[in-house]
């Protein structure tokens, strides 16, 4: 283990900005915040679930969480084991790497990845939440068979939350015709198909849910029997805060004042 990490010391920086300039970039990088967090979840199935794990295990700080570690029997190289997959899986916004789609996993062992999150002082008042999420996703974050060892369609021996688990490459090329020829763009979109394979629900990720401005906000019955339910408001709650700091941030751009 050759990586190291560093908190981000952004203080001395941040303090040489004018007051406009700092409410602007304030403002942006909640905005960058909040939308970073769909991320998590259209990267894979465990992404949510490991980043509310791993926040509150840092919740008090580093310093705390490694003495807490170290003091629960962790050695000094599976803490620096924990911290650079931690860091490695904050920097990705999920345990694939965000260039190539490729899968990382921790080196130190289940055992001792169980020893740094319980002996947090987060675990005494969040036991419940941190246990219900590792016992979810602890197979998926320490597996490297396949399909688990790439984003992909379960066609191409991978796996991806862009999509319900039963969308093929094929569908997705279907779908990405369907777009195209109603002038709806698929960037930003999730999609899901019913079990009997007959009806597609395209949910695009919007704070508003428009239909005068969205007019391909309907469902499409097309000739070969499918239906395509195409729906806005996905992820409100984050795309809410997002165009509500920007916005803000709207308000501290050059020349406004």
């Amino acid at each position: 283990m050759t990586a190291n990490v560093h908190s981000v010391e952004c203080r001395d920086s941040f303090g040489q900005l004018n007051e406009t300039e700092a409410l602007y970039a304030y403002h942006m990088a909640r905005a960058s915040w909040e939308g970073s967090k769909i991320c998590w979840f259209q990267r894979s199935y465990e992404g949510p679930a490991l980043f509310v794990l791993l926040k509150l295990v840092f919740s008090r700080g580093i310093a705390a969480a490694k003495a807490c570690s170290l003091q629960a029997g962790v050695s000094d190289e599976e803490w620096k084991q924990f911290m650079a997959y931690s860091a490695a899986v904050f920097n990705n916004c999920g345990n694939f790497k965000s260039f190539g789609d490729t899968k990382f996993v921790p080196e130190l062992s289940i055992e001792s990845f169980e020893k740094v999150f319980k002996s947090s002082a987060a675990y005494a008042t969040h036991q419940e939440v941190m246990d219900n999420c590792w016992s979810r996703i602890s197979h998926e974050v320490y597996t490297e068979e396949d399909p688990h060892q790439h984003i992909g369609f379960p066609d191409s021996n991978g796996v991806t939350s862009y999509y319900s688990s039963n969308v093929t490459s094929d569908d997705a090329k279907f779908i990405d015709e369907f777009c195209q020829t109603n002038k709806i763009s698929p960037l930003n979109t999730r999609l899901f198909k019913s079990a009997d394979s007959k009806t597609f629900d395209l949910r695009i990720a919007s704070h508003l849910v428009d239909t005068e401005k969205m007019p391909y906000l309907k469902s499409y019955s097309l000739e070969n029997g499918v239906t395509v339910n195409v729906t806005a408001g996905d992820f409100r709650e984050f795309m809410s805060k997002v165009t509500d700091n920007i916005e803000q941030a709207k308000h501290y751009t050059t020349g406004t004042h």
